[in-house]
């Protein structure tokens, strides 16, 4: 009897997500995780494993690199805020004082730079990062949730704020941008996701991060709110006032990681492509 020779079907490489780089055995792998205590203790595990690999290539950058002494006292790199810092980070919590001090040395020595007509451009990817990081803080300034928002473990008072009395009551002049959906006042969540200023972005966020589990949450928020690390251009550039959506501008380093999260987000891709053509740049292009 013939047998029907063997169909053979192409091969389908299986690669990991990114947010499961770090990800070593199936003790590790939070996708499908239900628990949000237990997903995001995964999430935790993973970000540290991830933060020492980046403290290990940010210092052996550092070796490779030439050193220029011309002046001593110039932070050229926007690393040295990591590889000065000894605080593992746990979630979204980055302002230790620690780290407040280089902000504020940086920036101040960035300025006195540009005061004498030198600014340096080495500068320039912590000055985007710093001012972004500026901008959400003022936003939640707007939203009267000052500093909180910093806190590792807050958890925004618009998930409790229950009518719409209260809310009002709470955001007597809080531009419209910034006011929380009915998703925000829905789900329990951290304050960060309050202070971006496209409301599609914050449910896009809400959706993947709390609803769904399908990304690490601390991971976007370092990526988002963190003032420099030397390891990346900014997610965003601010151009404008900061709860303006029209005034920002998501870079192509946000696009290739977080590129889902901006579905439906056609007001901040405009503003994009508005600030990219002013520079002579060509257009982002999102397919989703």
């Amino acid at each position: 009897m013939n047998h029907p020779s063997a169909i053979t079907e192409p091969m389908v490489t299986l690669v990991p997500m990114f947010q499961q780089i770090e990800v070593r055995n199936s003790d590790d792998d939070w996708t499908g995780v239900t628990s949000a205590a237990e997903r995001r203790k995964l999430q935790n595990r993973l970000n540290q494993r991830a933060y020492h690999k980046r403290k290990r290539q940010l210092r052996q950058a550092r070796q490779a690199a030439e050193v220029s002494t011309a002046d001593s006292t110039a932070i050229t790199e926007p690393g040295g805020f990591v590889g000065d810092s000894d605080v593992v980070p746990q979630t979204c919590s980055i302002m230790s004082p620690g780290r407040q001090y280089l902000i504020q040395q940086f920036a101040t020595q960035a300025y006195t730079s540009y005061l004498k007509g030198a600014p340096c451009l080495t500068h320039l990817p912590t000055l985007v990062r710093l001012n972004s990081f500026i901008a959400v803080n003022q936003n939640a300034e707007a939203l009267s949730i000052s500093t909180a928002w910093l806190d590792a473990e807050a958890v925004s008072p618009f998930g409790r704020a229950g009518t719409a009395s209260g809310l009002a009551a709470m955001l007597p002049s809080c531009p419209n941008s910034l006011r929380p959906t009915p998703l925000q006042l829905a789900i329990e969540h951290h304050p960060w996701i309050d202070i971006l200023p496209c409301p599609i972005l914050r449910n896009n966020v809400l959706q993947a991060a709390e609803v769904l589990g399908l990304i690490d949450e601390d991971d976007l928020c370092h990526d988002v709110v963190e003032p420099g690390d030397g390891l990346g251009r900014s997610a965003f550039i601010v151009w404008g006032n900061p709860w303006d959506t029209s005034g920002w501008e998501v870079t192509p380093e946000f696009v290739r990681k977080w590129g889902g999260l901006l579905h439906g987000c056609q007001e901040l891709l405009a503003a994009t492509n508005t600030w990219r053509e002013k520079r002579g740049e060509r257009r982002l292009i999102l397919e989703i």
